[in-house]
């Protein structure tokens, strides 16, 4: 017998996708980001869902969520997410059919290594509901040389420090 928290995991993008409602436009409109261009795809008051297109070099800012976990799904390409603890950083490189989640109020940013299709989901991790505009951005996204890349928590602390 499956748990209420397996089945719930199991079952819920079936779920999600018979209650959610969908964007106003009929089909969902691509908007231009520093790092390539997004697309809501469901949103409601527990979850929402987003297609990514993604282009190398480009990053988003670092920010936080207040009252939402981010996770991230690897369609095509590759993209390191950063998570930021106080002075240190941890990275994870995903690839294809990766997927990482990022708590709410964890510092991070993802940076593109090779260009593809990410999707990125949105759920509580602490209960209540999914607050659209909870980001909290401490330094804004932007775009690095790909041999650059592998520099980028550095180059966040110096346009950090530079901000304070």
């Amino acid at each position: 017998m499956q748990s209420n928290y397996v089945r719930s995991a199991y079952t819920a993008d079936r779920e999600i996708a018979q209650t959610c409602s969908q964007t106003s436009e009929s089909q969902p409109v691509w908007e231009e980001k520093c790092w390539g261009q997004t697309r809501k795809i469901i949103s409601s008051d527990f979850y929402s869902k987003h297609e990514l297109m993604v282009k190398t070099g480009g990053y988003c800012s670092l920010h936080y969520h207040q009252d939402r976990a981010n996770r991230f799904i690897v369609k095509s390409g590759s993209i390191d997410v950063i998570e930021f603890f106080g002075p240190t950083h941890k990275i994870i490189t995903l690839g294809p059919d990766n997927t990482y989640d990022v708590p709410s109020l964890v510092p991070h940013l993802f940076v593109v290594r090779r260009d593809g299709m990410v999707v990125e989901e949105y759920f509580s991790d602490r209960g209540g509901r999914v607050v659209v505009n909870d980001i909290v951005r401490i330094v804004e996204g932007g775009n690095i040389d790909a041999a650059e890349v592998d520099k980028i928590a550095s180059i966040i602390w110096q346009k950090y420090d530079q901000s304070r």
